[in-house]
């Protein structure tokens, strides 16, 4: 797979987008929204927006960042 180029608003660039291995249906949105742990009352309350952002927070949480250097480490480089 490809990535794929989408302009981009304002500017000559391009963005190079990943085509998805799935796509999108409410039904997947619902069940992302269940492994969350988040009720119809939540739902409610947040927007699609916030969701998605849920999401990707819960994902960056399971990455494992390298460690980075302390300030002294940066000055005496």
């Amino acid at each position: 797979m490809g990535f794929q180029s989408a302009d981009t608003i304002g500017s000559e660039s391009k963005k190079r987008v990943r085509p998805s291995a799935r796509k999108e249906s409410t039904a997947l949105f619902l069940l992302r929204c269940i492994q969350l742990g988040l009720s119809m009352a939540d739902l409610e309350e947040l927007t699609v927006g916030m969701i998605y952002d849920i999401m990707i927070e819960r994902k960056n949480d399971e990455y494992e960042w390298p460690e980075e250097a302390t300030l002294e480490e940066i000055m005496n480089f």
